[in-house]
């Protein structure tokens, strides 16, 4: 398990001399800002910045303690998503000698004596999307800030804040349902009280920055957490919970139950080892339902027929043969003033797997770790979505407008709507650059090719000389193909028999700023890699219209990867925004 919990210098203690603060006001105005900790289960962009989001609509409660005996509450509610919560906040005006302020989410996590404070996890979650947690039941809570005054008019109390739930990543396979049947929810129970209402001596763990917090069980109490799904699902599914901290010993009895439209299946069983829950982590698990009867006493569907064994490919040299696609051994690049045989002047594939241009200049830019800054427009590897005549090219005339539902793999045109398809290489000027640069050798993968690539091939996390990115490799006969979200260093064979995508970054998709956001600068690069596919789609609502190109997403974190791979639901990923190419080879 990677530990996602926020860690930060607890705010130093101000001894008051014995002097009681006089208020001028009955009430004190104040402003408060509390940075949401990161987490491996919802990273989205808000204005450039990366990490688990504040929801329009969140609650939050700042509690003030008086010289450590009585309280008041102050509430509020999250006005727009945001990676940082801003308020502003009025509590009345109290004379006291030492005063403590503490922030809570959700606001029903917070009651009671100075000394407690109550945990309370719904045992009915509804997440948002099948990738996220349950915002409801996901408690969090700041350390404390101890001051001898309370703040002036307009100062700003800034919450250092952890996640406190527990967070576990389920996935629910080997059920068989009938035709047309769908899950619509998952109960999950085991001996122990996993959500329902917890109280603690938090307060002196907070004074004193101790983590993981000390839990004390009160009642109510769950043991069962059941999830409401946001979509209906069949066949293989994860879904996430937020649970108690603690640790389900091994041979601790649980019980499964998978509602659906039609039915429900039930499975009971005990663990082979331990199913711990931590702190503010996140914990994978998985629930096999294979053999599992519907309670209506029907009948298990048949399996399907195993498939036909898939003739075997021959290897082509200077490709990678990695799900069942021949690949390149690199990312497209281009570098001003050079010549590869085969490929257009400047243009060529990377000389390894692993290779960002300037990888040296990471960090170059204000000493940002995750920047790099192109050398005069003259070495490029990331592009925008369809250009030719100008690949790099952030604005609307340079991108393709492909139709919604279509790719350009393969393909060129002479005009930007992609009607007239030409195969005179001289005249194009929109379409698939890896093909055009390449003179037809080369040409970008489909999104359909992607997914064969996930259901084909294994993947994982990985680093190689000092490169972040995802390696896919072929499993072994007999194995079955699986995706680990933990980093692993690869070796040199390892390398030269798989797929390794490295962290490129993106280019921006807009000039905001020319001094600190330079076009030519890379942002993310070694945390974050976007690669195009030739597939083109658009949004609703605000955006229909737009055209964008598809693409998958992953980082070195290993916050997507496998099937998450296509999280395409970020309007900010638009066709003018630059992302890698790793081409494949053009099969004659």
């Amino acid at each position: 398990m990677t530990t996602i919990l926020a860690v930060a210098t607890l705010f130093a203690c101000q001894k008051a001399e014995d002097v009681v603060n006089t208020p001028a006001n009955d009430t004190v105005t104040f402003n408060i800002s509390a940075q949401m900790p990161e987490t491996r289960t919802e990273l989205m962009e808000k204005d450039g910045a990366y990490g688990a989001i504040w929801k329009t609509g969140d609650t939050f409660k700042v509690s003030e303690i008086y010289d450590a005996g009585s309280r008041a509450y102050i509430e509020g509610t999250v006005a727009t998503d945001t990676p940082i919560l801003s308020a502003t906040l009025t509590c009345k005006a109290k004379e006291a000698t030492k005063y403590e302020y503490i922030l809570c989410s959700p606001t029903n996590s917070m009651n009671g004596v100075a000394t407690f404070i109550a945990m309370v996890l719904s045992n009915n979650q509804s997440p948002a999307k099948m990738t996220t947690f349950d915002g409801a039941s996901d408690m969090l809570i700041s350390k404390v800030v101890e001051r001898d005054s309370q703040p002036a008019e307009g100062e700003t109390i800034n919450f250092d804040i952890a996640r406190v739930s527990a967070i576990g990543k389920v996935t629910v396979k080997g059920l068989a349902l009938a035709k047309g049947d769908k899950v619509t929810s998952v109960d999950f129970a085991c001996t122990k009280n996993i959500a329902g209402k917890m109280t603690s001596f938090m307060v002196e763990d907070l004074r004193n920055g101790v983590y993981p917090l000390t839990f004390k069980d009160s009642s109510p109490v769950n043991k069962n957490v059941t999830v409401n799904l946001p979509e209906p699902q069949e066949g293989e599914f994860t879904y996430f919970m937020n649970v108690w901290p603690q640790t389900l010993p091994a041979n601790s009895e649980y019980t499964v139950t998978v509602t659906t439209l039609n039915d429900k299946y039930i499975k009971t069983a005990t663990l082979a080892s331990d199913l711990v829950f931590s702190m503010g982590d996140m914990t994978t698990f998985t629930v096999n339902m294979a053999g599992v009867a519907p309670e209506s006493g029907g009948v298990i569907p048949e399996p399907e027929p195993e498939p036909e064994p898939e003739t075997p490919m021959d290897p082509i040299e200077g490709t990678l043969l990695v799900g069942r696609l021949y690949w390149a051994p690199g990312n497209l690049q281009y570098v001003e003033g050079t010549t590869t045989e085969g490929f257009a002047a400047g243009w060529s594939i990377a000389a390894a797997q692993e290779s960002i241009i300037d990888f040296d200049q990471i960090g170059a830019v204000e000493g940002r770790g995750d920047q790099r800054v192109y050398t005069d427009y003259s070495r490029r590897d990331v592009f925008n979505f369809g250009g030719i005549t100008n690949p790099w090219g952030y604005n609307d005339e340079y991108i393709a407008n492909l139709p919604v539902g279509s790719n350009l793999s393969g393909k060129m045109y002479t005009d930007q709507a992609c009607t007239a398809e030409t195969t005179d290489f001289a005249a194009a000027k929109y379409g698939d650059i890896a093909y055009w640069a390449s003179n037809g050798k080369w040409r970008m993968p489909t999104s359909e090719e992607f997914q064969q690539l996930v259901a084909k091939a294994s993947s994982t996390i990985a680093t190689y000389n000092g490169v972040n990115g995802i390696y896919f490799y072929n499993p072994a006969e007999g194995e079955t193909v699986g995706h680990s979200s933990i980093s692993v260093a690869l070796t040199a064979e390892q390398m030269a028999t798989g797929l390794f995508l490295p962290c490129v970054g993106r280019g921006y998709n807009t000039v905001t700023d020319a001094v600190k956001n330079p076009e030519w600068n890379v942002f993310k690069s070694n945390v974050q890699g976007v690669y195009r596919t030739a597939n083109s789609y658009t949004f609703d609502g605000v955006n229909a219209g737009k055209y964008y190109g598809e693409y998958i997403y992953f980082t070195a974190t290993g916050s997507n990867y496998g099937n998450n791979l296509f999280d395409n639901d970020n309007k900010a990923f638009e066709a003018g925004a630059r992302y890698a190419i790793r081409p494949v080879y053009v099969v004659k």
